[in-house]
């Protein structure tokens, strides 16, 4: 899908909202009957019925079995999926304000601790549960998703990604406010120190270090005040000490070498978002249990053979068709090890589903590619309330006209706690 008709429908999608008004919709109680039920465990059930009471699935199973007394909507010839996940969003969210181009300069006499003044992509402080601004296009109900990964894509420490319904408003769609800490080794540095790559990863590595002994009573400095933004940033990174994940964006070998390196020396729970050569850590990234959230897109194949004008030479042109041969067979190479792997359109001009069709239509298994969608990303996250279909979990719901993996297969309705988000009309009722 180009640029331009994503925000053609992004407009649609908001013009169709107003009917929501300031608040959601209410939790619907019914049932779905004679539809095809995956689970999002590997399972299915076969002209199935699944019940929703309170926001939460009261039933799931065959037909005969479902409870009655509640509005029933036909199924038959459908397939019921639990609600998609994204497992990168950077969009929806009020950013920090921008200090990229603050003082100190590089040509400054500066003391040990200038850094401790120094806020240029240190933004740990920083909680996307605290800063939503969802709107129906950045939610992608269309494409089935019901909750996301939110986070920062700006900053070297980007602060904390949240675990969050897409609904627009609700204090109970924020599932895991602090549920990965965000990490990259590529940003705008602006003017100043830091102002490549190497001064970026050190003032990372100080940080960390500082952070981390701060965690454990170790004052990196008495003289900074406890209302310091360095302090407050640094104090904000403790729950990354002590089991929660930190997301480190790389995409090439070496930086998720890098990341994994880092982890391990600050006792950091991984996790890589990108992933485009991931395959080549596959040992690692498996034996340390480590999630990757595939971003990039990778286009169509690269010519193997000199086209007409072209005098690029031929070992050349088969290198860059060997990478990018590499690189798109990488998910597969990742799910065959059991490493978990979810997805995100965030660095493509398809959808999220057009995405994952495209990585199954080149080899990607259909069951790694849903798993990846719902309960293998809830996993990775220890997070049993979404990513299934079982009595007590979320009513987080996918009716399509037939298989997800099918490219003329359309997501109708979508339901988040119940609540009605998507109807077939287009509208949100």
């Amino acid at each position: 899908m180009s640029h331009r008709l994503r925000a053609s429908a992004g407009a649609l999608l908001l013009a169709a909202s107003a009917a929501w008004g300031q608040a959601p919709p209410a939790p619907q109680d019914f049932v779905i009957t004679g539809a095809d039920i995956e689970l999002g465990n590997g399972q299915m059930i076969s002209g199935g019925s699944v019940a929703v009471r309170g926001g939460t699935i009261a039933y799931v199973g065959p037909a005969s079995g479902a409870p009655s007394g509640l509005t029933a909507i036909d199924g038959t010839g459908k397939r019921v999926y639990p609600g998609f996940i994204d497992g990168f969003v950077s969009g929806g969210l009020k950013l920090p304000e921008d200090v990229s181009e603050s003082r100190p300069g590089v040509v400054e006499t500066a003391p040990a601790t200038m850094w401790t003044g120094n806020r240029k992509g240190l933004e740990a402080d920083w909680v996307a549960a605290e800063n939503l601004q969802l709107t129906r296009a950045v939610m992608d109900h269309r494409n089935g998703v019901t909750a996301g990964l939110l986070g920062s894509a700006r900053g070297g420490l980007r602060g904390w990604m949240s675990l969050v319904e897409m609904l627009e408003e609700g204090d109970g769609r924020v599932l895991n406010a602090q549920a990965a800490a965000g990490v990259s080794f590529r940003r705008a540095a602006g003017q100043g120190y830091p102002t490549n790559i190497l001064g970026v990863i050190a003032q990372i590595r100080q940080s960390l270090s500082d952070a981390a002994g701060l965690a454990k009573g170790i004052d990196f400095d008495p003289s900074v005040p406890a209302d310091a933004p360095a302090r407050k940033s640094l104090t904000a990174l403790a729950p990354a000490f002590s089991g929660r994940h930190t997301a480190f964006e790389a995409n090439q070998a070496r930086e998720i070498e890098r990341a994994l390196d880092i982890a391990a020396e600050f006792g950091l729970k991984p996790m890589i978002i990108g992933g485009r050569d991931a395959a080549e850590m596959v040992d690692r990234l498996k034996a340390e249990d480590v999630p990757v959230v595939l971003t990039a897109e990778l286009g169509r194949a690269p010519d193997r053979e000199p086209r007409a004008g072209n005098t690029t030479p031929q070992p050349v042109l088969e290198e860059r068709f060997a990478q990018w041969e590499k690189s798109a067979k990488g998910d597969q190479v990742l799910a065959a090890a059991g490493v978990r792997i979810l997805f995100s359109a965030r660095d493509s001009v398809q959808s999220l589903l057009a995405s994952v069709r495209e990585r199954i239509e080149r080899g990607l298994s259909r069951e790694a590619a849903l798993k990846g969608l719902t309960s293998g990303a809830a996993q990775a996250f220890g997070e049993s309330r979404i990513g299934s279909l079982t009595v007590g979990s979320r009513a987080n719901i996918v009716l399509m006209s037939g298989d997800f993996a099918d490219e003329d297969s359309t997501v109708e309705r979508v339901w988040i706690q119940g609540r009605p988000v998507l109807a077939p009309t287009g509208g949100t009722r």
